[in-house]
């Protein structure tokens, strides 16, 4: 009987021995995630996740070429944490940062190493991608080729009276012509400032006025200028000459949109 007895309590000794050990915690090993963008300058900024595992964490170093990568705060990413400019020694079971390095970097490879407490380390390479268009402002669409036309007045068949939003609508006297159009008159550096359709919806706020008149020949009084709204176009134009010759009144206009 008291070998019986012996032998159980062996037995469940084992087995209780067993049961503590698959209870035992598994290893788990950090994680490091490191994507990368690129800023409006398109200097490099990686997006960098680090989890634990086990063990806090200890450092992420990064190397650049054979050097510790300096940040563009002036953060040296080694573990030494020498005066505090270090970026890399950490203590915790979790740490998230974007981090950025200029693009003028000596080397577009980046080497990242985190460690944790126990010395496991996870290392991710990273070759900085290039920006194409970083620091390239808003592309801006140049207007159109200069381009003429000419108006007669109403009742004269050899020119259209109306064209480009713009109509000869009267003769008040015989050397004036009034003409419809929903028009902002401009000075002369205002319209050779507007060489892109951007500059000239920018330039086409506050009311228009629906007519303007000129005087003829020799009292036309030098090219003027203005922003036409034609339907859902918007004209630069210049009006270059007004002409009252017996059944040929002409208006000579060029434009651009």
């Amino acid at each position: 009987m008291k070998k019986i007895f012996n032998l159980t309590v062996m037995l469940a000794a084992l087995m209780t021995a067993g049961m503590f050990s698959s209870c035992s915690k598994d290893e788990v090993d950090p994680l490091l995630a490191v994507t990368q963008t690129n800023d409006a300058d398109g200097n490099y900024v990686f997006h960098v996740d680090a989890r634990a595992g086990n063990v806090d964490l200890v450092s992420l170093t990064i190397m650049n070429g054979t050097n510790y990568a300096v940040d563009m705060s002036g953060k040296v990413w080694d573990a030494l944490n020498n005066n505090n400019s270090a970026g890399g020694k950490i203590n915790a079971n979790a740490f998230q940062r974007d981090i950025t390095f200029t693009k003028a970097a000596a080397s577009k490879v980046f080497v990242f190493t985190l460690t944790d407490k126990d010395g496991v380390t996870v290392t991710k390479t990273l070759t900085a991608q290039e920006c194409s268009d970083c620091g390239v402002g808003p592309v801006e669409t140049p207007l159109s080729t200069k381009a003429t036309f000419v108006l007669g007045r109403p009742g004269v068949p050899a020119a259209p009276a109306s064209e480009n939003g713009i109509e000869w609508t009267t003769n008040p006297n015989a050397t004036t012509a009034r003409f419809t159009a929903q028009n902002i008159v401009l000075t002369k550096a205002q319209y050779d400032a507007i060489t892109t359709q951007e500059a000239l919806a920018a330039a086409a706020t506050g009311g228009f006025a629906s007519t303007f008149e000129a005087q003829s020949d020799a009292n036309f009084g030098g090219t003027k200028y203005f922003i036409i709204q034609d339907g859902s176009t918007l004209r630069l134009v210049e009006f270059t000459a007004l002409n009252f010759v017996a059944g040929a009144n002409r208006a000579h206009f060029t434009e651009r949109n």
